[in-house]
């Protein structure tokens, strides 16, 4: 190889060092763009996590109501025709 040659050849050399050093950064831009992504993701499941808890929550409570309201309606229901069967005897 001609003394010609090599510096030619050190030259591509340099200018894939320059393009490889600018592909790693846009790399490290584009992995700490999606980290940040990731990040606000968790945050956002988190968060969903959190409203399901508190909707699981209510429902488990309005449930427990119901059961309750529909618990007295029985009693009541069946107070009633107990009277009305007796009468009716």
């Amino acid at each position: 190889m001609t003394h010609e040659e090599m510096q030619n050849e050190l030259l591509r050399m340099e200018a894939d060092m320059i393009d490889l050093g600018q592909i790693t950064h846009q790399t490290a831009h584009n992995l700490d763009r999606l980290t940040g992504v990731v990040d606000r993701l968790a945050e956002s499941q988190q968060q969903a996590w959190q409203s399901i808890d508190r909707m699981s929550k209510r429902i488990d409570h309005l449930s427990d109501r119901i059961d309750r309201f529909i618990a007295s309606q029985s009693d009541g229901h069946h107070d009633g025709e107990g009277d009305g069967e007796g009468d009716g005897d």
